[in-house]
């Protein structure tokens, strides 16, 4: 007699696992030999994968302008005037609300601030009513030419400080065509979304982020944007993973596709592979307004205190790490600045603000900066080597390099001054790397001495175990070094 196969409970269950894995890979659509990485700038670190919601500017902002008859010159100028107000109005409600809810807003509030200046500025007004009065322009045309003008001039500035905060006059815009079309500003942006989402953007302006409805939106990815620009300030100051500066990346991605976005590295890849995605789906989920990190200890239930701390990979991470409730940095991987300044070359002076505001970010909590681990898979020490990884790399490579070390010990030595900071030395392999080291710290600390600057005199010395050879002379290395990690 044949039986069916659903007369089983567990043929069922192999049933249901097989349609499980058909779903699976038809969701993940793991096409290997389409895997396209797209570079760009990591504003918020965060691995995830997941579906895309594309969004391009507001619908508002599509109103096109014309011009009007000298008998409607007038009601043109009176409707800009109106709208002026009511944008100033609509800045200032926003600002207030920001005011209120404490210091951690400060950011997004300069930025609402920067905004009501740029409205309050007679030029503004002056150079729109010309338009209208002198060319015949409606006002919706006016407002589009003079901040598109405005726009062109801050774009040609050589300072990348001044060409990222183009978005301000494009936000002025917007919000400026809103009031004038008689459209009331969005309260909440992307609201009522069903599942979490990856935002994939041209770009975003600031009123855009800080009105977006943040539960659902797990990831960022913008073709425009720099690392100091508006769109990274606000996904620092929201947590959200994001990677911005990403050139045609927009043009390229669908609505509901799955991509990866890796935040850390910096690229938002289409068409992963299992192997990259298999740990970052949106089950980890990110914390949101109502299940934000409460601030306890860590205690095992046997009663041991467990100091709970964070890695860092640039010094704006501090707030966020503080409102985490990391207890100090565990880990400060130093050669990340060299990503930063893009120059292999980076000055004690610039190493020592990077140390500095990372000690006084962490509110005096314990900072482990290690030195450069230079070489392998990491940076290139310019010599070729057969096994990259077991050669010239991390304290070999500094120590054979004093003059060099020495300006990073300096620096790390100077922000000492400042906070709770240890040196941590990658790589060790033996005691006599630490002592070295230490000689070279010492000479340091005499230079420093000789010019009265302040430094921690019983600053802490620890040691990486992460060699075969470390682990064999491990109590040697301890007689020297004041902690392992």
């Amino acid at each position: 007699m044949i039986r069916s196969i659903f007369d089983s409970e567990k043929n069922c269950q192999i049933l249901l696992l097989v349609n499980s894995v058909v779903e699976f890979e038809t969701r993940f659509r793991m096409i290997p030999s389409k895997r396209t990485a797209f570079p760009g700038i990591t504003a918020f670190p965060g691995k995830l994968y997941g579906k895309v919601l594309k969004t391009g500017k507001r619908r508002n902002t599509i109103l096109t302008g014309t011009y009007v008859h000298e008998s409607e010159k007038e009601a043109e100028v009176e409707k800009f005037s109106v709208a002026l107000e009511e944008s100033l109005h609509s800045l200032r409600i926003l600002i207030t609300s920001l005011e209120t809810s404490g210091p951690d807003q400060k950011e997004i509030q300069e930025i609402l601030e920067t905004q009501a200046m740029i409205c309050s500025d007679p030029s503004l007004a002056t150079s729109v009513r010309k338009r209208i009065l002198e060319l015949g322009e409606n006002a919706i045309l006016a407002v589009q030419n003079v901040t598109h003008e405005i726009s062109e001039k801050f774009k040609a500035m050589e300072n990348e400080f001044f060409r990222e905060r183009v978005d301000h006059f494009q936000d002025v815009s917007n919000r400026l065509i809103e009031f004038i079309a008689g459209k009331k500003e969005e309260d909440s942006f992307l609201s009522g979304l069903k599942e979490d989402l990856i935002l994939v953007a041209r770009e975003l302006t600031p009123s855009q982020m800080i009105l977006m409805d943040k539960t659902r939106i797990r990831g960022i990815a913008t073709d425009l944007g720099g690392k100091t620009g508006h769109m990274a300030i606000l996904a620092r100051n929201y947590g959200i993973p994001t990677i911005v500066g990403l050139k045609d990346f927009s043009s390229h991605v669908k609505d509901n596709e799955f991509i990866f976005l890796d935040a850390e590295s910096g690229n938002a890849i289409r068409f992963p592979t299992l192997e990259e995605v298999k740990y970052y789906g949106f089950s980890s989920s990110y914390p949101t307004e109502e299940n934000e990190t409460k601030k306890i200890r860590a205690i095992t239930k046997d009663g041991i205190r467990v100091r709970i701390k964070c890695n860092l990979e640039t010094e704006l991470d501090c707030e966020q790490a503080i409102k985490s409730g990391a207890e100090g940095v565990g880990l400060f991987r130093s050669e990340s600045l060299f990503l930063k300044y893009q120059d292999s070359n980076v000055s004690g002076e610039e190493q020592f603000l990077a140390y500095k505001a990372i000690a006084e970010g962490m509110q005096d909590k314990p900072v482990i900066i290690r030195t450069f681990d230079i070489g392998a898979d990491k940076f290139s020490t310019g010599e070729l080597e057969e096994n990259p990884f077991l050669g010239n790399r991390g304290i070999r490579y500094s120590l054979s390099n004093p003059e060099w070390y020495s300006e990073q010990l300096t620096a790390i030595l100077r922000a000492s001054a400042f906070g709770n900071v240890s040196i941590l030395l990658p790589m060790i392999t033996g005691p006599v790397e630490i002592t070295r080291t230490r000689k070279l710290l010492e000479e340091c600390k005499r230079k420093l001495s000789a010019k009265k600057e302040r430094y921690n005199k019983k600053i802490k010395i620890g040691a990486m175990i992460e060699t075969p050879a470390a682990v064999a002379a491990l109590d040697l290395i301890a007689r020297e070094a004041d902690f392992f990690l």
